[in-house]
């Protein structure tokens, strides 16, 4: 299996994160899945990172809950 997923940061409320903590708990969190960056953008300090993931096993993606109910 392989799908694309993009990570924002997110500094709207007190308990926001940023796209690399997000990227890095997802590969934390699935070591049976592939990453790799496919590009990267900055804009008015706000980044954004695609990231293609491939399913090395059936393993299911562990991610996080908001961004499963829409894939």
């Amino acid at each position: 299996m392989e799908f694309y997923k993009e990570y924002f940061d997110d500094y709207f409320d007190d308990g926001g994160s940023s796209a690399t903590e997000k990227l890095n708990e997802d590969v934390k969190n699935n070591p049976q899945w592939k990453s790799e960056v496919q590009g990267y953008s900055v804009y008015d300090d706000t980044a954004c990172i695609l990231v293609r993931w491939v399913g090395l096993s059936k393993t299911p993606f562990k991610g996080d809950k908001e961004w499963l109910k829409k894939n």
